[in-house]
């Protein structure tokens, strides 16, 4: 596909639920243009063909990286994978937008960072919830101290039973979704966090805790 002078040129990895929402947004933003898909699936591949006939359709997305020539690279694959397909693209200097969670290991999120810093690429996580008109409300009037000295934040989170049945084998609930929440509170507080409490707990039989409670002690006294 021809570039469009102005567009930024992408490439996506992942065509499942997450991915076809990514996929239909680059198709249809007017400064983006999307090039190529990376799918292992054979079925969802297929689809992803028939959705999107002009771009280009991979198996694998490290043969994508060394074929495509894109601008960014949007990243929607399964969670254990991020890591090293970020790793691939930011030493290509692609700027990469990447789903939740960039690493499940803190030791790997710090290195990717450092690379993008490295690199001069940008490197941004899909912490949507901070641009919900809501939460920018909040963050707005907390900072301004309209609301006072901030002293306890509580968030709450329920996930279902058929959650846990089609993610619970793959994915730790805190990497796909309390991590929202930790965002929130650092984005709200504008504080840096000193302590953590956690606990988690094992009641319907899925390999990854299906409860937890975590308290989070800020710089600046906050819970």
């Amino acid at each position: 596909m021809a570039k469009t002078a102005g567009n930024t040129t992408f490439a996506l990895a992942g065509y499942g639920r997450f991915g076809r929402h990514h996929a239909n947004v680059l198709s249809n933003h007017p400064s983006a243009q999307l090039e190529a898909i990376a799918e292992p699936n054979q079925v969802a591949a297929e689809q992803a063909r028939k959705a999107y006939p002009e771009a280009v359709i991979f198996d694998n997305p490290f043969r994508m990286l060394e074929e495509m020539e894109v601008d960014a690279f949007s990243i929607v694959s399964t969670e254990e994978t991020h890591a090293d397909i970020v790793r691939k693209a930011l030493e290509n200097r692609i700027h990469v937008f990447c789903e939740k969670p960039l690493s499940t290991r803190l030791d790997e999120a710090r290195e990717l960072v450092g690379l993008a810093h490295q690199q001069n690429i940008q490197l941004r996580l899909g912490y949507i919830l901070r641009y919900e008109p809501r939460h920018r409300v909040l963050q707005e009037q907390v900072q301004s101290g309209r609301l006072g000295k901030l002293a306890v934040i509580r968030a709450k989170r329920d996930a279902s039973r058929s959650w846990f049945e089609a993610y619970g084998h793959r994915v730790h609930p805190v990497y796909e979704t309390l991590v929202h929440d930790v965002d929130l509170v650092l984005w709200i507080s504008q504080q840096r966090c000193r302590h953590v409490t956690a606990w988690g707990g094992y009641h319907l039989g899925f390999e990854v805790p299906d409860t937890f409670v975590m308290v989070m002690e800020m710089d600046e006294g906050a819970l």
